[in-house]
Protein backbone atom coordinates (compact mmCIF):
# COMPACT_ATOMS: atom_id res chain seq x y z
CA UNK A 1 0.00 0.00 0.00
CA UNK A 2 3.12 2.44 0.89
CA UNK A 3 4.37 1.58 -2.07
CA UNK A 4 1.20 2.66 -4.13
CA UNK A 5 0.72 5.42 -2.15
CA UNK A 6 4.22 6.73 -3.35
CA UNK A 7 3.56 5.76 -6.87
CA UNK A 8 0.46 8.22 -6.61
CA UNK A 9 1.93 11.25 -4.86
CA UNK A 10 5.34 11.38 -7.82
CA UNK A 11 3.03 11.75 -10.86
CA UNK A 12 0.99 15.14 -8.67
CA UNK A 13 4.24 16.13 -7.80
CA UNK A 14 5.32 16.04 -11.96
CA UNK A 15 2.02 17.39 -12.68
CA UNK A 16 2.80 20.32 -10.04
CA UNK A 17 6.29 21.27 -11.09
CA UNK A 18 4.99 21.26 -14.72
CA UNK A 19 2.42 23.13 -14.04
CA UNK A 20 4.66 25.66 -11.90
CA UNK A 21 6.97 25.58 -15.12
CA UNK A 22 4.00 26.65 -17.39
CA UNK A 23 3.35 29.73 -14.97
CA UNK A 24 6.56 30.45 -15.16
CA UNK A 25 6.64 30.51 -18.89
CA UNK A 26 3.37 32.01 -19.11
CA UNK A 27 4.60 34.94 -16.71
CA UNK A 28 8.16 35.27 -18.40
CA UNK A 29 6.35 35.59 -21.94
CA UNK A 30 3.61 38.23 -20.43
CA UNK A 31 6.56 40.44 -19.40
CA UNK A 32 8.55 39.83 -22.61
CA UNK A 33 4.89 41.02 -24.83
CA UNK A 34 4.21 43.76 -21.67
CA UNK A 35 7.94 45.06 -22.26
CA UNK A 36 7.60 45.39 -26.36
CA UNK A 37 4.54 46.76 -26.16
CA UNK A 38 6.03 49.45 -23.67
CA UNK A 39 9.02 49.79 -26.33
CA UNK A 40 6.22 50.35 -29.59
CA UNK A 41 4.48 52.28 -27.40
CA UNK A 42 7.44 54.79 -26.98
CA UNK A 43 8.33 54.58 -30.06
CA UNK A 44 4.92 55.55 -31.18
CA UNK A 45 4.83 58.19 -28.94
CA UNK A 46 8.70 59.11 -29.93
CA UNK A 47 7.80 59.17 -33.82
CA UNK A 48 4.56 61.09 -33.02
CA UNK A 49 6.73 63.79 -31.16
CA UNK A 50 9.20 63.78 -33.93
CA UNK A 51 5.99 64.33 -36.65
CA UNK A 52 4.60 66.63 -34.82
CA UNK A 53 8.08 68.69 -34.38
CA UNK A 54 8.28 68.82 -38.40
CA UNK A 55 5.17 69.36 -38.84
CA UNK A 56 5.16 72.66 -36.53
CA UNK A 57 8.84 73.50 -38.39
CA UNK A 58 7.17 73.09 -41.20
CA UNK A 59 4.01 74.98 -40.78
CA UNK A 60 6.30 77.72 -38.98
CA UNK A 61 8.78 77.55 -42.36
CA UNK A 62 5.61 78.07 -44.48
CA UNK A 63 4.19 81.06 -42.35
CA UNK A 64 7.77 82.89 -42.24
CA UNK A 65 7.88 82.37 -46.29
CA UNK A 66 4.25 84.26 -46.27
CA UNK A 67 4.97 87.03 -44.24
CA UNK A 68 8.17 87.31 -46.06
CA UNK A 69 8.50 90.87 -47.79
CA UNK A 70 8.73 90.07 -51.42
CA UNK A 71 11.40 92.21 -53.58
CA UNK A 72 11.20 92.44 -57.58
CA UNK A 73 14.24 92.07 -59.15
CA UNK A 74 14.71 92.24 -63.26
CA UNK A 75 17.31 89.74 -64.83
CA UNK A 76 18.94 91.52 -67.99
CA UNK A 77 19.64 89.22 -70.77
CA UNK A 78 22.80 89.89 -72.22
CA UNK A 79 21.51 91.96 -75.45
CA UNK A 80 19.40 94.35 -72.77
CA UNK A 81 22.75 94.98 -70.89
CA UNK A 82 24.99 95.51 -74.34
CA UNK A 83 21.97 97.73 -75.41
CA UNK A 84 21.17 100.14 -72.16
CA UNK A 85 25.34 99.94 -72.31
CA UNK A 86 25.43 101.68 -75.94
CA UNK A 87 22.53 103.86 -74.82
CA UNK A 88 24.60 105.31 -71.56
CA UNK A 89 28.09 105.05 -74.00
CA UNK A 90 25.79 107.62 -76.57
CA UNK A 91 24.09 109.69 -74.07
CA UNK A 92 27.38 111.56 -71.69
CA UNK A 93 30.31 113.32 -72.47
CA UNK A 94 33.40 113.84 -70.36
CA UNK A 95 34.63 117.34 -71.25
CA UNK A 96 38.61 117.93 -71.07
CA UNK A 97 37.92 118.94 -67.07
CA UNK A 98 36.50 116.07 -66.16
CA UNK A 99 33.13 116.98 -65.92
CA UNK A 100 30.43 114.67 -67.45
CA UNK A 101 27.37 115.66 -69.91
CA UNK A 102 24.43 114.30 -70.36
CA UNK A 103 22.37 114.12 -73.55
CA UNK A 104 18.84 113.66 -73.72
CA UNK A 105 16.27 113.85 -76.26
CA UNK A 106 13.97 117.14 -76.46
CA UNK A 107 11.13 115.72 -74.11
CA UNK A 108 13.00 112.66 -72.60
CA UNK A 109 13.82 114.51 -69.55
CA UNK A 110 12.78 111.78 -66.60
CA UNK A 111 10.54 113.20 -63.93
CA UNK A 112 8.45 116.44 -63.66
CA UNK A 113 10.54 119.81 -63.55
CA UNK A 114 9.38 122.20 -60.79
CA UNK A 115 7.03 125.44 -61.46
CA UNK A 116 10.14 127.60 -60.87
CA UNK A 117 12.30 125.88 -63.85
CA UNK A 118 9.79 126.85 -66.46
CA UNK A 119 10.48 129.55 -68.75
CA UNK A 120 6.80 131.53 -69.28
CA UNK A 121 8.31 134.10 -71.54
CA UNK A 122 8.11 135.45 -74.70
CA UNK A 123 10.84 134.01 -76.65
CA UNK A 124 12.71 136.28 -79.45
CA UNK A 125 14.22 139.87 -78.82
CA UNK A 126 11.98 142.11 -76.43
CA UNK A 127 10.22 145.23 -76.97
CA UNK A 128 13.42 147.06 -75.85
CA UNK A 129 15.91 145.68 -77.96
CA UNK A 130 13.92 145.94 -80.89
CA UNK A 131 13.36 149.96 -80.27
CA UNK A 132 16.81 150.14 -79.67
CA UNK A 133 18.88 148.16 -82.38
CA UNK A 134 19.52 150.14 -85.64
CA UNK A 135 19.66 148.51 -89.01
CA UNK A 136 22.81 148.50 -90.60
CA UNK A 137 24.35 149.14 -86.65
CA UNK A 138 25.62 145.98 -85.18
CA UNK A 139 27.58 147.88 -81.95
CA UNK A 140 23.78 149.04 -80.99
CA UNK A 141 23.04 145.00 -80.76
CA UNK A 142 26.44 144.09 -78.58
CA UNK A 143 25.59 147.40 -76.64
CA UNK A 144 22.78 145.93 -74.98
CA UNK A 145 24.86 143.03 -73.91
CA UNK A 146 27.83 144.79 -72.89
CA UNK A 147 27.05 148.21 -72.49
CA UNK A 148 29.12 151.30 -71.94
CA UNK A 149 29.16 151.09 -67.85
CA UNK A 150 30.67 147.41 -68.34
CA UNK A 151 33.29 149.03 -71.09
CA UNK A 152 34.03 151.39 -68.26
CA UNK A 153 34.30 149.30 -65.55
CA UNK A 154 36.70 146.63 -67.66
CA UNK A 155 38.69 149.93 -68.68
CA UNK A 156 38.90 151.43 -65.03
CA UNK A 157 40.20 147.77 -63.49
CA UNK A 158 42.60 147.06 -66.76
CA UNK A 159 44.34 150.37 -66.18
CA UNK A 160 44.83 149.43 -62.61
CA UNK A 161 46.32 146.19 -63.20
CA UNK A 162 48.48 147.54 -66.24
CA UNK A 163 49.75 150.23 -63.86
CA UNK A 164 50.84 146.99 -61.14
CA UNK A 165 52.53 145.20 -63.97
CA UNK A 166 54.13 147.63 -65.79
CA UNK A 167 54.73 150.05 -63.24
CA UNK A 168 54.20 153.46 -64.86
CA UNK A 169 51.13 155.51 -66.07
CA UNK A 170 49.76 152.82 -68.52
CA UNK A 171 46.22 153.74 -69.78
CA UNK A 172 43.79 152.72 -73.01
CA UNK A 173 40.87 153.70 -74.29
CA UNK A 174 37.04 152.82 -74.44
CA UNK A 175 37.79 151.90 -78.35
CA UNK A 176 40.43 149.82 -77.58
CA UNK A 177 38.46 147.81 -74.94
CA UNK A 178 36.00 147.30 -77.54
CA UNK A 179 38.36 146.18 -79.94
CA UNK A 180 40.05 143.94 -77.71
CA UNK A 181 36.88 142.26 -77.16
CA UNK A 182 36.05 141.96 -81.03
CA UNK A 183 39.36 140.33 -81.67
CA UNK A 184 38.26 138.00 -78.42
CA UNK A 185 35.53 137.05 -80.39
CA UNK A 186 37.39 136.67 -83.97
CA UNK A 187 39.68 133.92 -82.29
CA UNK A 188 36.73 131.88 -82.00
CA UNK A 189 35.29 132.58 -85.15
CA UNK A 190 38.22 131.47 -86.22
CA UNK A 191 38.84 128.67 -84.33
CA UNK A 192 42.15 130.22 -83.65
CA UNK A 193 42.10 130.37 -79.71
CA UNK A 194 45.27 127.51 -79.28
CA UNK A 195 47.51 129.85 -82.08
CA UNK A 196 50.60 131.75 -81.62
CA UNK A 197 49.94 135.47 -81.76
CA UNK A 198 52.41 136.37 -84.02
CA UNK A 199 50.83 133.64 -86.71
CA UNK A 200 47.38 135.78 -86.34
CA UNK A 201 49.32 139.17 -87.15
CA UNK A 202 51.23 137.52 -89.49
CA UNK A 203 51.38 139.53 -92.84
CA UNK A 204 51.83 136.54 -94.97
CA UNK A 205 49.48 133.40 -93.12
CA UNK A 206 47.50 135.72 -90.48
CA UNK A 207 43.73 137.11 -91.15
CA UNK A 208 44.06 140.85 -91.82
CA UNK A 209 41.22 141.43 -89.31
CA UNK A 210 43.95 141.20 -86.48
CA UNK A 211 46.72 143.67 -88.19
CA UNK A 212 43.86 146.05 -89.04
CA UNK A 213 41.78 146.12 -85.84
CA UNK A 214 44.69 146.59 -82.96
CA UNK A 215 48.53 146.30 -82.69
CA UNK A 216 49.76 143.05 -81.66
CA UNK A 217 52.04 144.30 -78.72
CA UNK A 218 49.10 147.07 -77.49
CA UNK A 219 46.86 143.81 -77.56
CA UNK A 220 49.46 141.70 -75.63
CA UNK A 221 49.78 144.72 -72.48
CA UNK A 222 45.72 144.90 -72.59
CA UNK A 223 45.67 140.71 -72.41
Amino acid sequence: MKEMSKGRELPEKLTDISEECSDTESDAANSEVSSENEADYIQSETSDTEDSDEESITNDEKESAINMPRTRCRVLSSSDSDEETEHTVQETEAAADGTVWSKFDEGGIPGRLPCTCIFKGVKGPTGYAKRNIMADNLISAFSLIIDNYIIKHIKKCTEEEGCRILRNDWTTTLPEIRAFIGILYACGAYEAKNLKLSYLWSAKWGPEFFRKTMAREKFKQIL
